[in-house]
């Protein structure tokens, strides 16, 4: 029978992420984790945790993102100092204000994209007497008109997306009435290209009635957390997450891994890691992780520079839902199972020399494909193989 062997997270995780990085803490309320700290997260508008949040490197192109006090071009509004308790808990949101007959007000600033790159423009608003805005990047080199442009109703908790280049539009409850907008979209040629804030006013603008806007970002690939920039462009550093001390408690000829995950949304940039053991390179290694195509949990194994198992899939995960995954392997070769669902099998040969366990991203040599989501609360090894069949201790694959 398998013996749970307890641990405390700081006597067998450690966690590398060289910069801060940001997360929301149980009152909802954005916190920063210095550099090689856990991101303990929770969904800042429903108080609920998420899990240890782990992310690939993104770094925010855009510059004084918080203040807009430089590099931002003003036109039609008047930029307020701030005067309401931001995202951050601090008094840090500013007001946009449309000024006297302009329809809208806009902060702008030009940008050099490059072809064929997937972007995510987002920001942090909060309806005041205005309760629209938009995020826009505007046609130029990419196409005639408005290339890509979300429109959010902050009342209604709508989005609405337009422009040949534009994939996406999301609008994100946060806390104390704060909304997280984005829009993603593709760049089709190399060119410098103006973006846009807007608040809209409410007929025309009067010098007075406005909304609130905190937190600019601009990143290539998918939204992820909140990372201030100020002068510069700013980098948050991926976040490696490893298992010590495994010659206490692994098993390299058997074993059970159980693990509760919650997805990001859903990328086309790469396969997400939920789970790798290796040497220390690819070639040896036991991987599962998300695959690009259709969210399903995909296991691929090496043992001794060859492969063992080229794919085995589970069903499809859904995208900001937890799941709890099961993957074990020994002599009956390798099964998985998620949430409880029949499992999955392949034969195989075992990887040779394992000394690593990695959580939230692939193996050694496939470096930048992390979860993007949430690992928790569940984390548990048993130094035996469960399968379908009912265990000794009354348990199988399904419900270990």
């Amino acid at each position: 029978m398998a013996v749970l062997q307890p641990y405390s997270v700081a006597d067998v995780l450690a966690i590398v992420r060289a910069t801060p990085g940001w997360s929301f803490n149980a009152a909802g309320v954005l916190v920063q984790a210095p550099g090689n700290a856990a991101r303990i997260d929770s969904d800042p508008a429903a108080r609920a945790w998420r899990g240890v949040l782990v992310e690939g490197q993104t770094t925010n192109f855009l510059t004084h993102t918080d203040s807009f006090a430089s590099g931002w071009n003003v036109t039609t509004y008047v930029l307020q100092a701030p005067s309401v308790t931001g995202p951050d808990g601090l008094v840090s949101g500013v007001k946009i204000v449309p000024t006297a007959g302009a329809s809208n007000g806009q902060l702008r600033r030009a940008y050099a994209f490059v072809s064929g790159t997937a972007y995510t423009l987002s920001g942090f608003f909060k309806p005041g007497e205005c309760s629209v805005a938009r995020l826009a990047v505007d046609g130029g080199a990419f196409s005639t008109g408005i290339a890509a442009q979300g429109m959010f109703d902050l009342v209604a908790k709508s989005a609405t997306v337009t422009g040949a280049s534009a994939s996406s539009a999301a609008i994100v409850e946060q806390n104390d009435g704060w909304f997280r907008c984005s829009i993603t979209f593709t760049a089709t040629l190399s060119a410098t290209v103006t973006l846009r804030q807007m608040i809209d006013a409410v007929g025309t603008g009067d010098d007075v009635k406005g909304a609130y806007a905190f937190g600019a970002q601009m990143e290539a690939g998918p939204l992820s957390s909140y990372i201030p920039a100020l002068g510069t462009a700013a980098t948050r550093d991926a976040d490696d997450l490893a298992l010590t001390g495994i010659g206490r408690w692994f098993n390299a000829a058997a074993g059970t891994f159980v693990i509760d995950f919650m997805p990001g949304q859903t990328s086309s940039d790469a396969s997400r890691g939920i789970l790798a053991l290796d040497d220390g390179t690819g070639a040896n290694h036991i991987t599962v992780a998300l695959r690009t195509a259709n969210n399903a949990a995909r296991l691929i194994v090496n043992a001794g520079g060859v492969t063992a198992v080229a794919g085995l899939d589970t069903v499809v995960a859904s995208a900001l839902a937890r799941h709890t995954l099961r993957v074990s392997y020994g002599p009956a070769g390798y099964m998985m199972s998620l949430d409880g669902a029949a499992p999955v099998s392949a034969a195989g040969a075992l990887p040779l020399e394992i000394n690593s366990v990695r959580l939230g991203r692939r193996h050694a040599a496939a470096p930048d494909e992390y979860l993007n989501g949430w690992l928790g609360p569940q984390f548990a090894f048993y130094p035996t193989q469960y399968t379908d069949a009912v265990a000794a201790d009354g348990f199988t694959i399904r419900n270990r």
